[in-house]
């Protein structure tokens, strides 16, 4: 770590991304909650984790997602991320197995998708509705 860069920054965000990092994290509790802290609101947070497949059990720790000395000390099924941005009042959408946005409220620019936001449980694959709603 290079100490002049490790401390966060003043201000706020209306995105932040986060790419390839959930799977990494010993707390993801705890850092859902730091990133927070770093979002304006409305913020999105843009971000990439695979999520478990739905035949997981079939794989076990044997995914390969999961594989022997590539750092993913966490996993997550598409309910437990869910979970844990719910545990902070964010939705969040996935759209495939490995990207996904959390948010608390759509900015105003995203207004149009907010009954298709509000509509999710926070599990749901939206992919195809979402690229519909985009392209038009």
């Amino acid at each position: 770590m290079v100490p002049e860069h490790a401390r966060r920054p003043d201000e706020t965000f209306n995105l932040v991304t986060c790419f390839e990092t959930f799977e990494h994290l010993p707390d993801p509790v705890a850092g859902v909650a730091l990133i927070i802290e770093c979002l304006s609101e409305p913020g999105l947070v843009f971000y990439s984790t695979c999520a478990q497949p739905t035949d997981f059990e079939k794989f076990g720790l044997a995914w390969w997602y999961v594989g022997p000395r590539n750092g993913h000390v966490s996993i997550f099924s598409k309910q437990a991320l869910a979970t844990i941005w719910g545990r902070h009042g964010y939705k969040t959408v996935s759209f495939s197995q490995y990207v996904h946005l959390a948010f608390r409220t759509l900015p105003s620019f995203l207004a149009h998708l907010q009954g298709k936001a509000d509509s999710l449980l926070g599990t749901k694959d939206i992919s195809a509705p979402i690229l519909a709603v985009n392209a038009a």
